[in-house]
Parts: C-alpha cells; sequence; structure tokens
C-alpha cells in the first residue's frame, strides 16, 4: 500500500511510536491486529511481525469472530495466508466450530450467522471456497 493518503505517515509514526520493544502496545487485543495490518501494509513488516508473533501468545483471549476478523484484517492486508498467526488462528476456529458448521458468536445466538459468515471469509483467503466444495 503506497502512502496516497497524506495523514498515512502521520498514522504510522504515531503506531510506532506506541509498539514496545517486545510489540506490546497500549491497547486492546484487537488493536494488535489492527495495527499490525497497517504496519504491515505500509511496508513495516519487522514491527508488524512484532505484533503478529505477540498475538499468538495469547489465543485464549479470543472468540471466533476475533480469529476471523484478525485473519480477515492481515490478509487484506498482504500478509500470507500461510503465515503463523494465521495458521494458528485457523486451527482455532477448527476447534470452535460447532458440530452443526457454525461458529457461535460471544454476542449471542442471534449473531451466529454473522460469525460464521466472517469465518467462511477468513478461511476462502487460505483455501478458496471452490477447493472445499463450492462453486466458482
Amino acid at each position: 500500500m503506497q502512502p496516497s493518503y497524506p495523514a498515512l505517515p502521520l498514522i504510522q509514526q504515531f503506531l510506532t511510536a506506541h509498539v514496545g520493544p517486545h510489540g506490546q502496545i497500549p491497547s486492546f487485543l484487537h488493536a494488535y491486529w489492527l495495527t499490525a495490518g497497517l504496519l504491515f501494509g505500509l511496508g513495516d513488516k519487522p514491527r508488524a511481525q512484532q505484533l503478529m508473533d505477540r498475538l499468538r501468545l495469547r489465543p485464549s483471549e479470543l472468540e471466533a469472530s476475533h480469529f476471523a476478523w484478525m485473519i480477515n484484517c492481515l490478509c487484506v492486508m498482504g500478509v500470507a495466508p500461510h503465515s503463523p498467526v494465521i495458521a494458528d488462528s485457523l486451527s482455532k476456529l477448527d476447534v470452535l466450530q460447532q458440530d452443526d458448521g457454525r461458529w457461535p458468536s460471544e454476542d449471542g445466538d442471534g449473531q451466529d450467522v454473522h460469525t460464521t459468515l466472517e469465518t467462511l471469509r477468513a478461511i476462502s483467503f487460505v483455501h478458496p471456497l471452490t477447493e472445499l466444495g463450492g462453486t466458482p
């Protein structure tokens, strides 16, 4: 991603100033994958990798929708679908899938369809739906 938006360099400078030496940031867990994706897309792959490595240490804090959001965010920004953080997240999604095929939402049964659709979108970055038995 080329910084065509004038504020991008300032945003990048702000974010990188808040990434600690071990990839920690003073924010909520989802800010890690949002920051990692943006920094990766802007070319700061080493700092993005620090954040992604940090995410791999905290999988028990995440629900299915979080893993899907993380995968979608990172893949959209160009992170390789077979990177360790994405592979770990897909493995966790395998465990979280229910017997009826859905992924549960932490927001209740009424959001299971949304969580399932976002999870399928995430999976499709690694395995095109045609590969999974879908039609082109």
